[in-house]
Parts: structure tokens; C-alpha cells; sequence
């Protein structure tokens, strides 16, 4: 039976473990905050594109009900259209990156692990063999 400070002696190495650890999960949870916004900037975007095409389609009847439809008149309404899904490709590019990130993230966190599960060398290992 060992001496209680033998449960310690490697006090170091789980500090640094569980500090690894922490920052892993940290820099999880910064991934999900930032994928969870850029979901809600999407839905966003989206309820905004619905409502510019609302417009636009208000505007076609109005018009067509004038006798005065020409895709002159209806170029503000396909500028904003245009903004609105240039705006949700940039999000959407974001999106990718970030889950690939996260992928990575994940991937690297497995690594690391593996290497805290590694089987330490017994002691005295790096002596030569006795003949």
C-alpha cells in the first residue's frame, strides 16, 4: 500500500488533462453559440425574403391590374431581393465554415483523448534489458 501522496504524484499531468479538457469544452460551447446565431440570422433572412416577395407580388398585381406592368418599375423591389439573398449566400458560407470547425474540433478532441488514454511506459523501462 502506498503512501497517500502517491495518488498525487502526478499532479501536474491531470492539471494539465483537465485544463485540455476545459478549453476544449469551451471552445465547443463558442461553436454552438456562434452556430445557434447563425441560425437565427438565417431564419431571419428567410422571414425577410418572404416578405420581400410579398411586396414584389403586390406590386406585380397593382400594376397588372393598371395596365402598367414593366420590369423598370419593379427594379427596387428585385434590388432588395437581391441584397436579402446575397446577404443569406454569406450566411449560409458561414454556416459551412463553422460546422467544418466543429468537425475538426471534434476530431482533434478524439485525437487528444486518445492520447490521455495511452497506456504510460512502465518505470525503469528505459533501462537496457538484462542479459
Amino acid at each position: 500500500m502506498g503512501s497517500f501522496f502517491d495518488r498525487f504524484k502526478d499532479f501536474d499531468g491531470l492539471k494539465a488533462q483537465a485544463e485540455d479538457l476545459l478549453e476544449q469544452g469551451l471552445a465547443a460551447g463558442r461553436r454552438q453559440a456562434a452556430l445557434a446565431k447563425l441560425k437565427v440570422r438565417l431564419y431571419d433572412l428567410d422571414r425577410r425574403m418572404n416578405a420581400e416577395f410579398r411586396v414584389l407580388g403586390e406590386k406585380v398585381w397593382e400594376q397588372h391590374e393598371a395596365g402598367s406592368l414593366s420590369a423598370d418599375s419593379l427594379s427596387g423591389a428585385f434590388a432588395v431581393l437581391e441584397a436579402v439573398s446575397d446577404e443569406m449566400e454569406d450566411a449560409k458560407e458561414e454556416l459551412q465554415d463553422l460546422l467544418r470547425q466543429a468537425k475538426d474540433g471534434a476530431a482533434e478532441a478524439a485525437e487528444a483523448a486518445e492520447r490521455r488514454l495511452e497506456p504510460e511506459p512502465p518505470r525503469g523501462s528505459d533501462r537496457a534489458p538484462l542479459e
